[in-house]
């Protein structure tokens, strides 16, 4: 949806849920949108050499190709389509790479696209900057993991902030009746007031099922695809 790819290449580490999720891609992401089948690429967890699975992931000139692997496979697989001169993006998700790896094991972000839970820029992503250099840490190791960790710090805080009693029980009941909860601009909206629709309603904890798009620039990630966010259950 973001960058407009009417087909996609598919890398996926090989184990045995496997087949079950290629076919799940195909039927609840690729299908609805009426377009084809990705062209699924199973590469061993101890593959070394992926030249051969970026040939097949780069067949029938698709508009991207998602790489669905650890960091290992990823920085193996991006070398080698360096290598044959590939120029097809490739979407790595930025929860297997920090800003720091991309420049020190791929020397930069050419033809990348980092598949992220959060946007990183606005009020919310600079708090967030703000509170971990505070805490010294470096900005370019900083990950989806320690976003999502602080934005549940974040949010518990604002939360109890609203309650005369903090207990369980009390945490519990004002989340479940949270409502449009906004972090300017961080993630969509988020409610759990009512149950995700994701997969037909069968993750209702699924309360956001979004993603967007970054690309490095500079030692840092940045909003491709103006900023805007996807749900890949939804058929835009």
């Amino acid at each position: 949806d973001l960058l407009h790819a009417k087909k996609v290449g598919f890398v996926y580490v090989q184990s045995p849920a496997a087949a079950t999720e290629v076919a799940l891609l195909n039927s609840v992401v690729m299908g609805p949108r009426h377009l084809p089948p990705v062209t699924a690429v199973g590469v061993s967890p101890t593959a070394g050499d992926l030249s051969a699975a970026v040939a097949k992931a780069n067949q029938g000139s698709p508009g991207a190709i998602i790489l669905y692997t650890g960091q290992a496979q990823a920085n193996a697989f991006v070398k080698a389509a360096r290598q044959q001169g590939v120029t097809t993006p490739i979407v790595v998700s930025a929860g297997v790479e920090s800003p720091s790896s991309v420049q020190q094991q791929l020397g930069g972000g050419q033809n990348l696209y980092f598949y992220t839970y959060f946007n990183h820029s606005g009020p919310f992503y600079k708090a967030f900057q703000s509170q971990w250099q505070a805490a010294g840490n470096s900005p370019s190791l900083a990950d989806e993991f320690a976003i999502n960790g602080w934005l549940g710090v974040t949010m518990f805080a604002h939360v109890a902030r609203t309650l005369p009693t903090v207990s369980r029980a009390s945490i519990l009941s004002a989340f479940n009746k949270l409502s449009n909860y906004s972090t300017d601009g961080l993630l969509p909206p988020v409610s759990f007031n009512k149950p995700g629709t994701a997969l037909g309603g069968k993750a209702p904890r699924i309360v956001n099922q979004t993603m967007s798009l970054s690309q490095y620039q500079n030692g840092a990630f940045v909003p491709a695809a103006g900023g805007k966010f996807a749900d890949p259950f939804v058929a835009p």
